[in-house]
């Protein structure tokens, strides 16, 4: 046997103790020897050679292969032997590889073990959960009324229903009149809304001719007031010609009467007082007295229609004045005193205590026949000593 050959130089010369220990258990592993003793022989039987590596003699192949002597053991059979060892070595590293690797994988399943674990926890509480909330419904289930029950409780729902249905029906029947109502009467809305916008352009029309009548009626108030101012003057003026003319008493010997005679005394008749004396004493035997009555009234008719300026009555100055207040003097065409026109203001207190003859101014061109002298609304003696009725035949 060559000891100086390659194979059995790389095989009788491992590299590192790692490759020798590997080498050992492959040996060992084949040949089913016990490791110690195999290494044993091996480092025993080692020799030098001339480059310095170490070769095994033939007898260790024997030893080896468990033959009794080494004829028929040969190094070719111990470089196979080597091959098929280093071929072992290199399997058993790659499984050592393989058994790290398994290692990783083994945590990572632990690991996932763990999760899977929590997470099947997690599942069991809420199946749990479940099973309790299954148990609460099928309680409630059981509490639930039977089916006649439940069914007259639809049947009721139903009529409930069918009734709420037959209300709806009417309530939008109603409505739907209802709005037929609205629309006619918003169609009448929209007609009064024209009609009062023509209204309105109508009123601003008439406001438009209202302010020119306004102006025209404030130019003529300015006319009017103007002649008003006229007409004053002309008033002044009148009064002044009749303080300046007299005209005559047409009342002097014309038909009288009164209300009632007075007769306790010396006789006072309607036609005292119109003698054409102006004696204002009752021993004058010139004056009218009637009863205590109320209303009493004196009148005279002057027989023609006549235009009076003014009516002038005495009083009695001797005695009683007072009983003329309140005294009422009209003219006019009617036998009736109240139809007739009132000439000046009625008798005041003033008046009497003041002065014994007392004016009465009539409306101008007043026409008429009858005058009177009237005590409206009083109850009294009614005394007068003269009156005078001035005026001309109309």
């Amino acid at each position: 046997m060559n000891n100086t050959s390659p194979l059995h130089q790389q095989f009788i010369r491992p590299k590192s103790p790692s490759s020798m220990f590997r080498f050992v258990l492959a040996l060992a592993f084949l040949t089913s020897f016990d490791v110690t003793s195999v290494f044993a022989a091996l480092m025993m039987n080692r020799e030098c050679t001339s480059n310095g590596n170490y070769c095994y003699r033939s007898d260790v192949c024997a030893y080896v292969l468990n033959f009794q002597s080494s004829e028929n053991c040969s190094c070719p059979e111990v470089e196979q032997l080597v091959t098929a060892v280093h071929e072992v070595a290199a399997n058993v590293e790659l499984l050592g590889h393989r058994i790290d690797l398994t290692e990783d994988q083994k945590e990572t399943i632990v690991f996932q073990q763990e999760s899977h674990g929590n997470i099947i926890d997690q599942l069991n509480e809420t199946l749990k959960a479940d099973r309790e909330a299954m148990k609460e419904l099928e309680r409630r289930v059981d509490t639930l009324p039977n089916d006649a029950t439940v069914a007259d409780a639809l049947g009721s729902i139903q009529d409930s229903v069918d009734d709420l249905e037959l209300r709806f029906m009417r309530q939008r029947a109603s409505l739907e009149g209802r709005d037929a109502n609205l629309t006619k009467c918003l169609g009448e809305v929209t007609y009064a809304n024209r009609q009062i916008s023509n209204l309105r352009y109508e009123v601003a029309m008439r406001d438009a001719q209202m302010t020119g009548k306004n102006r025209q009626i404030s130019n003529l108030r300015h006319g009017l007031t103007a002649k008003n101012a006229q007409i004053a003057s002309l008033q002044g003026q009148v009064t002044t010609l009749r303080q300046l003319a007299v005209y005559p008493n047409v009342a002097v010997g014309k038909p009288a009467y009164q209300s009632s005679l007075y007769t306790r005394s010396t006789p006072a008749g309607a036609g005292n007082a119109v003698d054409g004396n102006r004696n204002s004493y009752w021993s004058g035997l010139s004056c009218t007295l009637t009863e205590h009555q109320y209303n009493q009234w004196w009148r005279v008719d002057l027989l023609n229609t006549y235009i009076v300026d003014e009516v002038v009555v005495t009083n009695r100055r001797d005695c009683c004045a007072e009983r003329l207040v309140g005294a009422v003097v009209r003219f006019g065409s009617s036998s009736y005193l109240m139809s007739n026109s009132k000439c000046g203001s009625t008798v005041t207190s003033y008046q009497t205590a003041r002065w014994t003859t007392i004016r009465f101014v009539c409306s101008p061109h007043t026409r008429g026949r009858y005058v009177s002298v009237q005590l409206e609304g009083q109850n009294n003696y009614l005394t007068l000593c003269e009156v005078e009725v001035h005026g001309y035949l109309a």
